[in-house]
């Protein structure tokens, strides 16, 4: 159901407001569309539409009277008039006014002034009284800067004798005050009464005698000339023809100077112009305007010659209004018939031959350079437009050109990318790398090198690709049989307290307190537990009743002594695993004194592990470790004899766990290992004994191997602090549970501990040394006053070999990050002791780096960077600087591709300086005699070999340095030149070079 109106009816009144109705009801529609009336109520869930509406609010067409014109006497009684219009409600001009309301036009005015003087003898000289009036109003009557009326002198009469008339030019002029000149205006700019420009004169008696008259003659004179004025008067005769022949026109009244007496029309001369009526108009032809055409000019001729075309616009308009000459196009069809033509032919006759080019061709390439072709024809335009083709011998015309560059801009920034290598295995997965350059065709056609960071972002994707080849054989195996394996657990154990029993697992060492007893297990795979042999540096060992062995893969050893030190080793057919024991003395120093057979075993592990450091060494040069030799320095002789010392550090430290140890032994002989039987696989460890990674103090060793000896000492103490953190922390996190005490926050690592009585002492020391080795604070800003000042130094480190699969990798300074495809992260660490505390910053290429949402500058001054891309590519250069001094360290960023170089734009003059070192990149400008070293910093993967040339002639070795660096020494004029480092390897090569100018 729906609300449906009928139409609204006539307003009830063409203006001042009437109103219009209609009927409103509820229908419905039905499947077939036909509608049918239902009750109202049906449709009440949309309001009802109203019935009743205004109309016509406007206001009716009404007369306006304009104001009275002035008097068209100047003394005594005259006429005066007024324009009356009718006037609809938007103040326009128009019709329907009753004509029995309209005021009226004309009426008499009486001029309170006298017409005549009082009767008494005139003077010989004295003038008529109504010339003299005249004369009167006339005077001071001068050009202004205000526009006013200037009347010109009377004519003369045009009597001789008698009462004649008189006329006179009146003007509406103004001043110009910048020129001084007068300007003649339109009437109606002026404003008041425009003066008479006709009037009235005597010429004396026609006799010629009396000069005088009496009062008498003379109010006779006047009026007889009051008669003469009156006799002659203006009126309307009709109007005009109307100015429109539709769509709205005006009509003048036409106004007449009639003889009074004869109504006959009289010369305008005679009638007083003052009391000429004014203008009155009134529309007409009223009636719209039919629809007409509207043609515009004809166009130029297409053509010179043959037979051209003219064209022009013809379209079909209709008037709205003539008073806001308002059109609007309709269609044609409402025009009268027929429609002129919009097209003529012109300029019919024969062209002279004339070469015809087709259009040219697309151009050979969309971007830089390319060219395009067209087709030229001698041919002739006839009369009829027809064209004929001629031999090229008729056209005498130069040929128009055939071919031409195009005019394209330069192409887009586009990478060229090089073809896969070979993938890096001949069996299984590996990967394949390729090359990319960024380069740009210039409109010319040639192709130039440009920065990769002007085109567009390349994924790592697309320039490293897993592949696979065939699965790899095993030789000398057979499919089905496979060896033995002893699952070793490689940790350092440290005993804080006495305990009854302890639980270990073979592969690892274990500083512990005499009067333990121990079970130590070995895990095997593939290999019956009842087979297991178990020896003591190298020495087979059977059960007894200090020592058990159990044929389920474990041995215990009753209540630990000085003898029980060694290196016990679990062999399950092939496969072999050591153990290591040490005891801990009262006085918290390892007990010495171990047999030779330890020794020998030492000796072997020391072998083994120098040869595992220098196959890293040797991994980490090639790949992550870009710095400088002076800085690779040589791995400890003896890293058995490094472990006794670190752990000896760390429980010889102030406050750790483990004080009057003697005092608590009854106490502590009670507790007992919560841990299951023999038979369970992993390691157990009563409450204070801590554990850490083997691998945690190998990596303490190669850091401690890097450093300077005179930081040794101190970057020493700050390991040993940091791995009692960690190794105290891991603990203290397991056991949280268990210790119920108080919790205080640790100052240097802004977590909470939960705290025993036994190692608040411990915990208190760390807070302190913490401190002392990291955070400036008060006591360390106290203690500093009794050190020595030092400069800078950035401690070197070294971190584990990084994987290309790796998401997040973190380095240290002086090493090679090499991004992959899978690298969301990269953080490199940059730590730096000196007196006073020196300030962190980091440059990149050597410019500030500028931190934003990708690039992050951490608490710790470690720079973090976060979803590398290949802009992010370049050398990070750490400097530590305090009062005293500075130290840099740089670490490389790349790809795996072809080689980076560390370069400068920088211009270097030297003076006086007897040595100066630079950068490849630079301009070096020096003093005769001094010692030049050029550095050529190379990164990346595989590694690069560097080779230095002299004006593109290589150089011999006897010129190098080590690690990329060129000295070129005692310099003269004849050492100027242009010197190059090229980095090349198995991706590519890249080549820098310096100027050298000497002074």
């Amino acid at each position: 159901p729906r609300w449906e109106s009928t139409p609204w009816t006539a307003c009830s009144s063409s203006c001042g407001g009437g109103i219009q109705s209609r009927s409103v009801s509820c229908v419905e529609e039905d499947i077939q569309g036909h509608i049918s009336p239902v009750e109202e109520w049906k449709c009440m869930y949309t309001p009802k539409m109203p019935v009743v509406q205004p109309c016509n609010i406007f206001d009716c067409p009404k007369w306006l009277a304009q104001e009275w014109s002035p008097c068209t006497v100047t003394c005594g009684q005259g006429l005066r008039y007024r324009v009356v219009l009718c006037i609809d409600h938007r103040g326009m001009h128009t019709g329907g006014c009753s004509p029995k309301t309209k005021p009226h036009i004309k009426e008499e005015c009486i001029v309170p002034t006298p017409c005549y003087k009082p009767k008494e003898k005139l003077p010989v000289e004295a003038k008529l009284p109504w010339y003299k009036q005249a004369q009167e109003l006339e005077e001071g009557a001068v050009v202004s800067e205000e526009p006013s009326f200037i009347p010109e002198a009377w004519s003369t009469c045009s009597v001789t004798c008698g009462v004649g008339s008189q006329v006179r030019l009146v003007k509406c002029q103004v001043l110009l005050s910048f020129s001084q000149s007068v300007a003649d205006l339109p009437i109606d700019e002026c404003e008041g009464p425009k003066p008479v420009s006709q009037r009235a004169c005597y010429s004396g008696p026609c006799s010629g005698e009396a000069t005088e008259y009496t009062p008498e003659e003379t109010e006779l004179l006047y009026s007889n000339l009051q008669e003469f004025d009156e006799l002659y008067d203006w009126e309307y005769e009709g109007f005009t023809e109307c100015s429109e022949s539709c769509g709205g026109g005006v009509q003048e009244a036409v106004v007449t100077c009639l003889n009074k007496q004869t109504r006959e029309t009289a010369d305008e001369m005679l009638c007083v112009t003052s009391r000429r009526p004014p203008q009155l108009l009134k529309a007409c032809s009223l009636d719209p305007c039919p629809p007409r055409w509207e043609i515009g000019k004809w166009s130029t001729c297409s053509l010179t010659c043959g037979v051209g075309l003219q064209t022009r616009d013809v379209f079909c308009s209709h008037l709205l209004s003539r008073e806001t000459n308002e059109t609007v196009i309709v269609a044609d069809e409402l025009c009268y018939k027929p429609k002129p033509s919009l097209v003529q032919a012109c300029n019919r006759f024969d062209c002279p031959p004339s070469w015809y080019p087709t259009e040219w061709q697309e151009c050979s390439q969309t971007c830089g350079s390319g060219f395009q072709k067209r087709d030229t024809l001698c041919k002739q335009r006839l009369a009829d437009g027809s064209l004929l083709e001629l031999p090229e011998t008729f056209c005498s015309m130069p040929r128009p050109v055939t071919q031409q560059a195009c005019k394209n801009e330069d192409c887009p920034n586009e990478w060229l990318l090089s073809d896969w290598t070979q993938c890096s295995v001949s069996c299984g997965e590996g990967t394949q790398i390729r090359n990319a350059i960024c380069r740009k065709m210039l409109k010319t056609g040639g192709f130039v090198i440009i920065n990769s960071s002007l085109c567009p972002p390349l994924s790592f994707s697309s320039l490293i690709r897993p592949c696979a080849q065939g699965t790899c054989a095993r030789h000398n195996r057979p499919a089905h049989k496979q060896s033995p394996h002893i699952m070793a657990v490689k940790k350092v154990y440290i005993q804080t307290r006495k305990q009854k029993k302890l639980h270990f697992i073979v592969g690892g060492y274990a500083y512990l307190l005499p009067k333990t007893s121990i079970i130590l297990r070995c895990p095997t795979r593939r290999f019956r537990k009842s087979m297991i042999t178990w020896e003591k540096d190298n020495k087979r060992l059977v059960s007894s009743a200090h020592i058990t062995i159990a044929p389920y893969g474990y041995m215990k050893i009753h209540r630990l002594k000085p003898s029980d030190t060694g290196t016990y080793t679990c062999t399950a057919g092939p496969a072999l695993e050591h153990f290591v024991i040490k005891l801990i003395g009262n006085n918290k120093k390892i007990i010495a004194g171990q047999p030779t057979g330890i020794r020998e075993e030492e000796a072997m592990r020391k072998v083994r592990l120098n040869q595992a450091l220098r196959t890293e060494e040797k991994h980490i040069n090639g790949i992550l470790f870009n710095g400088s030799k002076a800085e690779k320095r040589g791995h400890l002789a003896d890293p058995s004899r490094w472990y006794d010392y670190i752990v000896s550090r760390m429980i010889q430290h102030r406050g750790w766990p483990g004080e009057n140890m003697e005092s608590r032994e009854a106490q502590e002989s009670t507790e007992r290992n919560a841990s299951s039987e023999e038979d369970q696989s992993q390691e157990y460890s009563l409450p204070f004994t801590m554990v850490t990674e083997q691998e945690r103090l190998d990596d303490i060793l190669r850091n401690l191997s890097q450093q300077p000896e005179e930081l040794k000492d101190v970057y020493t103490e700050q390991l040993v602090v940091q791995l009692a953190h960690e190794v105290f922390k891991s603990h203290l996190e397991h056991q949280e549970s268990v210790l119920k005490a108080s919790r205080q926050r640790v100052d240097s690592t802004s977590v909470e501990y939960p705290l025993h009585r036994h190692v608040s002492g411990f915990t208190s020391s760390l807070r302190t040394s913490s401190a002392e080795a990291f955070l400036p604070t008060s006591v360390d800003l106290a203690n500093s006053l009794h050190r020595p000042h030092q400069k800078p130094a950035i401690l070197r480190k070294i971190s584990a070999a990084q994987q290309l699969s790796a998401s997040e990798v973190v380095t240290h300074l002086g090493q090679t990050v090499v991004l992959a495809s899978g690298t969301l992260s990269v953080l490199l660490h940059c730590e730096a002791v000196g007196n006073p505390k020196p300030t962190i910053s980091w440059a990149k290429n050597g410019e500030e780096v500028k931190y934003n949402d990708r690039m992050l500058l951490q608490p710790d001054d470690s720079l973090q960077i976060l979803a590398p891309v290949e802009a992010d590519v370049g050398f990070y250069a750490c400097n530590a600087s305090n009062a005293l001094g500075s130290d840099s360290v740089s670490i490389a960023v790349t790809l795996a591709g072809k080689p980076l170089i560390k370069t400068s734009r920088a211009t270097v003059i030297n003076t006086e300086s007897p040595a100066v070192t630079v950068d490849i990149g630079s301009t070096v400008k020096t003093i005769q005699r001094a010692n030049v070293t050029i550095s050529c910093q190379v990164a990346g993967v595989p590694e690069a070999e560097v080779t230095w040339f002299k004006n593109k002639v290589k150089l011999s070795s006897a010129h190098h340095l080590h690690d990329g660096l060129l000295l070129i020494a005692n310099v003269s004029l004849s050492d100027q030149g242009l010197y190059s480092c090229k980095a090349a390897n198995l991706r590519g090569e890249v080549t820098e070079s310096s100027q050298l100018l000497v002074l």
